[in-house]
Order: C-alpha cells, then sequence, then structure tokens
C-alpha cells in the first residue's frame, strides 16, 4: 500500500534495501525486520547467525533492526520462549552498541511497515 515498486529477491544482509535503475546501493541501507518470537529466538539459539548479520551491517551507511512489537512486551518477556526478559533487554542493548545497529520496536506489524517504508524513503531522499 506503499507508492514504491518492489523487487523480491535475495539480499547478502537484511531483508529490505533501495535499488536504483535495476542495482542495490552497495553499502548503502539495509533494514531487517522481525517479529517479537523471531527476534528472541536470534538473540537465544540463532544468536551466531544473527551477530554475523549485524556484523555485516557495519559497513552501511544506514541500517536497522525494526521490531513488530513494542518494547514494553520484549522487556515483560511477552513471547513464547523461556529466555529470561532481563536477559533478552541486555542481549539488545548490548548488540546495539556491539554493533552500531539500532533496534526500532513498533507498536504493530503495520506500524513496522510504515516505519520500513519512510526509513528507506528518507535514505534514498538524502542519499540519492
Amino acid at each position: 500500500g506503499y507508492p514504491c515498486d518492489i523487487t523480491v529477491g535475495t539480499l547478502a544482509t537484511g531483508d529490505y534495501s533501495v535499488e536504483i535503475n535495476g542495482a542495490i546501493i552497495e553499502n548503502g541501507i539495509t533494514v531487517e525486520r522481525k517479529t517479537l518470537n523471531d527476534l528472541i529466538g536470534a538473540l537465544s539459539r540463532g544468536r551466531e547467525r544473527f551477530e554475523a548479520e549485524l556484523a555485516r551491517m557495519k559497513p552501511y551507511s544506514s541500517c536497522a533492526v525494526i521490531v513488530e512489537s513494542p518494547f514494553r512486551m520484549l522487556a515483560k518477556g511477552e513471547y513464547t520462549s523461556a529466555m529470561n526478559p532481563y536477559a533478552a533487554v541486555q542481549s539488545v542493548l548490548s548488540m546495539m552498541q556491539k554493533f552500531r545497529v539500532p533496534f526500532l520496536f513498533a507498536e504493530s506489524r503495520r506500524q513496522a511497515e510504515f516505519m520500513t517504508f519512510h526509513l528507506l524513503r528518507h535514505f534514498y531522499r538524502h542519499n540519492i
């Protein structure tokens, strides 16, 4: 429902980026979107793979992890995992500093889509 063309494909890093004349801008912008349960899985059993993904984001001019749930749900442990909520929050805060990647928490999937689109749009507007 946003005014843009979408190309479905595989990115080296992240889930979304900006394409110009059929080419992804190398080290331009990448956005990784996660549900809360996906994030918890990435912080626990998939941590090594997730940290490798975040490390690949470091050279990008702009990047973000957008979570389709509010931060309070992470902090209260409102997810389907036995992971301690304090440990989950500390992991997110640590990764933000270690990899210099912001984690943005949305109130809903719809808001996460809004944030993703406009983050990409503003990157394009200011950098292309």
